[in-house]
């Protein structure tokens, strides 16, 4: 079994992630944005600069080049699972359920990435994650911290959301030994 993208409006485990404005009656399907000065914040005091963001939309794209799950004009790839990561430094902010696939394609191919992920030492997937991290920082608690560029002053519902900015580089060996 392989976790796989699944659109937000097809995905009832999704529905506490969706804006629901007062003056309608859906759901509108929107993916948020991690607010881009915190982020240059963090990515300085790594020391780091991605070069592609691999889960991206063209509303939410932190960088020029970016791959989306479906086909755009602006976009250099859809599909990020069917690429190598290995050739640049990548920026991730895959959804959730897709972390533990996103930490093993990077450590298969050995590749250097920036990973946004929830504080959730529970998780599966968290020890995994300590294994291959060079360095991780926290974001501060703010309301400002993700919001959507299609309606500007509109922030993410969930505002008690702890996320934290990883710098993963590990080869194969140290995440997966083979003994």
């Amino acid at each position: 079994m392989v976790a796989s993208y699944v659109p937000s409006a097809e995905n009832p485990a999704d529905a506490m992630t969706r804006v629901f404005p007062a003056n309608t009656h859906q759901f509108l399907d929107l993916e948020p944005k991690l607010n881009a000065d915190l982020l240059r914040k963090k990515l300085d005091h790594l020391g780091v600069m991605p070069t592609f963001d691999w889960f991206a939309s063209d509303d939410n794209a932190q960088f020029p080049r970016f791959c989306v799950r479906s086909n755009s004009t602006r976009t250099t790839y859809t599909d990020a699972f069917s690429y190598p990561w290995n050739n640049e430094v990548g920026y991730f902010f895959p959804p959730f359920s897709l972390i533990p696939r996103v930490l093993r394609k990077i450590a298969l191919e050995e590749a250097t990435a920036v990973l946004i992920h929830p504080n959730w030492t529970g998780a599966a997937w968290y020890p995994q994650l300590r294994t291959m991290a060079i360095q991780t920082l926290n974001f501060p608690p703010s309301p400002l911290l993700l919001g959507y560029p299609q309606f500007p002053g509109l922030r993410h519902r969930l505002t008690n959301l702890r996320l934290q900015i990883s710098l993963i580089s590990s080869p194969m060996e140290a995440v997966f030994p083979t003994k």
